[in-house]
């Protein structure tokens, strides 16, 4: 909800979350957030923009198991 509030506000999907330099879309994938992360693909995240360790958002799904996430990021960057 408050993703969908964002958006619709205007702010960036591209930003930062409250974690400082963690960008929204690497939060979305380390919390396991599919719904959020569904909707910053939609919005238009840089899908390349990487955590303080340099992991992307498919680097991190990979690394944690989260199957259905790495198949959306799969999907996205195929689109894209």
């Amino acid at each position: 909800m408050m993703l969908r509030l964002a958006l619709a506000a205007a702010m960036s999907p591209r930003s930062a979350s409250r974690r400082p330099l963690e960008p929204t879309l690497t939060h979305a994938t380390r919390t396991a957030a599919q719904e959020t992360l569904r909707a910053l693909i939609a919005a238009g995240a840089n899908l390349q923009l990487a955590d303080r360790q340099g992991r992307t958002p498919l680097a991190l799904a990979r690394g944690r198991g989260y199957a259905e996430m790495v198949g959306m990021l799969e999907a996205a960057s195929a689109r894209r």
